[in-house]
C-alpha cells in the first residue's frame, strides 16, 4: 500500500528554507511553495494531488511574518503601486479586494485565509486524515532583502534535498529563493512577482534525469513567457540519495 504524505504548502522566502530543509527530501513530504503560501497560485498542483488519490495524513500552511508578497498585495489595494499584470491580479491580489479583509494585519489575514481556501478546495474531494494545520515561523524584519537575487524553481513531485541544489549553485541556503510546484504553470505567476521586485533576468531548474523531459519543458517555456535566462543545473545522484529520507 502507497504511503501516505503530509503536504506542506509555504512561502518562497529564503527565511523558511532552514526549517524546511530536513523536510525537503522526505518521499512522505510534498512541498509547495510561491509567494504567500498562496492556494490559489498552486490550485493546479493541489488538484493534481486530489486526483493521484494517494492517502493524505495532513496539510500544513506554512505562515510567517515580514511576508514581502503581503506587504506587496497591500500596496497594490493602497494604491502605493500601478496595478500590476493580469497574471499577478489574478493569482495574488485579487483574493484580498474584499470589505471584510483586514489590511492592517496582513500576514494574519493571509494566514486565516489560505487555510479557509485550502479546506474549501479539498473538502468533499479526499479524505487528509489528520486534518489541517498552520505553522507561524518569525522571521527577523527585512533580512530577505539580499544584493543578489538567486530564484529557484522546483518542478514536479520531485523530493529534492535543498542543500543539494545550494551546493550545485555554490551558494548559502538562506541566499536562495526557492518556488516548488508539480505543474509548471503554477510557477509564472510568482516569476511575474519576482520580476516585478527584484527585476529578476534569471531563473535556476534544478534538472533531475527522472524528471529531465518536464524540466527541459518547463526552461523553454518559462523562457519564451518572460525573457529571463534559464539556467539548469545538474544535482548529484550522490548528493541526492545520501540526503533524501524514507
Amino acid at each position: 500500500m502507497e504511503k501516505e504524505i503530509t503536504v506542506i504548502i509555504a512561502c518562497m522566502d529564503p527565511r523558511l528554507n532552514e526549517r524546511l530543509n530536513e523536510l525537503s527530501g522526505r518521499d512522505d513530504v510534498l512541498i509547495l511553495r510561491n509567494a504567500g503560501a498562496n492556494v490559489n497560485g498552486l490550485r493546479k498542483s493541489l488538484q493534481s494531488v486530489i486526483d493521484s488519490g494517494i492517502g493524505i495524513k495532513a496539510i500544513v500552511s506554512m505562515q510567517h511574518n515580514d511576508c514581502a508578497a503581503n506587504k506587496f498585495i497591500k500596496s497594490i489595494i493602497d494604491k502605493e503601486r500601478p496595478e500590476p499584470s493580469k497574471i499577478l491580479m489574478d493569482s495574488l491580489v485579487r483574493q484580498f479586494i474584499r470589505s471584510d479583509v483586514d489590511l492592517a494585519n496582513i500576514d494574519q489575514t493571509n494566514h486565516d485565509m489560505q487555510i479557509d481556501s485550502l479546506q474549501k478546495l479539498v473538502e468533499g474531494k479526499i479524505k487528509v486524515r489528520d486534518g489541517y494545520a498552520t505553522v507561524h515561523i518569525p522571521t527577523p524584519h527585512n533580512s530577505h532583502e539580499h544584493k543578489e537575487h538567486t530564484v529557484v524553481a522546483i518542478i514536479g513531485r520531485s523530493h529534492v534535498p535543498y542543500e543539494c541544489i545550494a551546493e550545485a549553485l555554490h551558494k548559502e541556503l538562506k541566499s536562495i529563493y526557492i518556488i516548488q510546484a508539480i505543474h509548471a504553470k503554477d510557477v509564472h505567476p510568482d516569476i511575474e512577482l519576482a520580476k516585478t521586485l527584484f527585476n529578476l533576468k534569471h531563473i535556476v531548474i534544478p534538472k533531475l534525469e527522472t524528471h529531465r523531459d518536464l524540466h527541459n519543458e518547463t526552461a523553454r517555456e518559462v523562457s519564451k513567457a518572460f525573457g529571463i535566462d534559464v539556467e539548469m543545473v545538474n544535482l548529484t545522484q550522490n548528493c541526492v540519495k545520501s540526503r533524501s529520507k524514507h
